[in-house]
């Protein structure tokens, strides 16, 4: 889809890889291949608060040459604090202040064996950790792993060795002499980011390209009839859709009138399903009622000012309402604000009796995806999918279906995510839809997993242990 400047992102960004979705992958109390990290197994049943180092007294030390040093690296253990290391030993996860104190001192040790360790040595150093005692280290949420699972501790060991260099490292920025990471090679397009069918190098069995524009036909004909959604023929012509997209760029206007079938919900899920590999509305539904009320519960124990008057808002459409329906929108909007970001980059609010036409004819609406709620945020009825500033789906009835359009949206038409809703997304992306690529991003200024959406992981992760 050709979409205007602000929207496409035209330069590299990360490298494809096949999506990872699985069972084991993120949920928000509850992010190339698609299978996230299996699950580590669980942690020895009588862990010792003084544990058997983790390499053998006579491994070379990290200054020594050898290659590989962060494998066998003396993480050390004896260390860190005895409050630590007991609740290690209890499986249980630490406070943030122990965990602080860690990171202090385990960053200094391993500088004073190399002053810039890599960031590849950095993540060995992390997984072995998290490896070690993964109850009381891995990102996980309602016994589900998000990520890779050490994403929030390499985040915050990173942080800290580069903090610790940072006058030199702009002073005079090397990399680290040892373990270098191999030139990388040239990526491909960011818009390859967590697909597993990005462009059918093969048409249907039994099919040429012109076939295929026939049953293309067929389908327009059948929309202008009003007939039922023909997913088989919507399969079957996916490759020209691809086509249509990426290699033909049509514009938002064009395709919708080439393709009118993949505005619909079934269309465009279906072709995100093709795509990545699994339905988005049927993903944000087990995720909804698997972990919904945990993350709620996390908001209302927060007492974060900016997020009491949404979770007031909810609480009384709820009483009106005589539902739970205002909380799955509201949920949107308490991780908008817990991020510090704005809800209208997503959603924004319009008269319950507002039209396509009356959007459309908006010159300044904005041109990555966005929800229109015809009328408040938290009850609306009907919703609205504009993308590059075209409404492109004018009725859809429910909320968790409007969602999941505005998110398959992004991979479908290969848009980077909005600027103003990058964590947002990336959230949805890792702990909602399990799309967990260990590099890369949909975002223009980050790689991997958001920094905000670790912090939001790891900060649900202790207070489910608080309970």
């Amino acid at each position: 889809m050709k979409l205007k400047s602000d929207c496409r992102y035209n330069s590299v960004q990360a490298t494809a890889e096949s999506p990872n979705h699985n069972d084991e992958s993120p949920d928000i109390p509850s992010t190339s291949q698609r299978s996230v990290p299996s699950r580590s197994g669980s942690s020895s049943s009588s862990p010792s608060p003084t544990p058997t180092s983790d390499a053998a007294a006579l491994q070379p030390s990290p200054g020594s040459g050898q290659a590989n040093w962060s494998r066998t690296y003396d993480i050390p253990w004896n260390q860190f604090s005895k409050l630590l290391m007991k609740c290690l030993a209890e499986e249980k996860r630490p406070k943030a202040s122990m965990r602080r104190e860690m990171i202090r001192v385990l960053a200094t040790d391993i500088q004073k064996s190399v002053a810039k360790p890599s960031k590849r040595q950095l993540t060995n150093i992390s997984e072995r950790i998290v490896a070690k005692y993964p109850k009381s280290f891995k990102d996980v949420i309602n016994g589900e792993v998000v990520g890779t699972g050490h994403d929030s501790l390499l985040k915050n060991l990173h942080q800290r060795v580069h903090n610790q260099n940072r006058k030199e490292a702009e002073e005079t920025p090397t990399r680290s002499t040892e373990e270098d990471e191999p030139t990388p090679k040239k990526r491909k397009s960011f818009d390859e980011y967590g697909c597993i069918d990005f462009m059918p190098d093969v048409l249907p069995i039994g099919h040429t390209e012109q076939t295929l524009q026939g049953k293309q036909q067929e389908l327009k004909a059948a929309f202008q009839r009003g007939d039922v959604f023909d997913r088989e023929a919507m399969t079957l012509t996916y490759s020209i859709q691809r086509k249509a997209i990426v290699t033909e760029q049509l514009t938002t206007p064009d395709l919708l009138k080439e393709w009118p079938y993949l505005f619909q919900e079934e269309g465009l899920c279906l072709h995100f399903e093709n795509l990545v590999g699994f339905n988005p509305r049927r993903s944000l539904r087990e995720t909804w009622e698997k972990k919904g009320k945990s993350i709620l519960d996390f908001f209302e124990a927060s007492c974060k000012p900016s997020l009491q008057p949404t979770l007031c808002s909810i609480e009384k459409c709820r009483a009106e309402l005589g539902n739970d329906t205002p909380q799955i929108p509201g949920l949107l909007c308490l991780l908008m604000k817990y991020f510090g970001e704005l809800v209208p980059s997503l959603i924004k609010e319009m008269e319950h009796t507002v039209t396509k036409e009356d959007v459309n004819k908006q010159k300044s609406f904005q041109r990555t995806p966005v929800l229109i709620a015809c009328g408040d945020v938290l009850t609306a009825s009907r919703w609205m999918l504009a993308i590059d500033g075209c409404v492109v789906a004018d009725n859809i009835k429910e909320f968790l279906a409007a969602l999941a359009m505005l998110f398959a949206s992004y991979f479908c038409f290969g848009i980077e995510y909005s600027a103003g809703a990058t964590a947002t997304l990336d959230c949805i992306q890792r702990c909602f839809m399990k799309i967990n690529p260990e590099k890369g991003s949909k975002a223009r200024k980050t790689s991997g997993t958001h920094p905000k959406v670790l912090s939001l992981i790891r900060e649900i992760s202790d207070f489910e242990w608080s309970l």
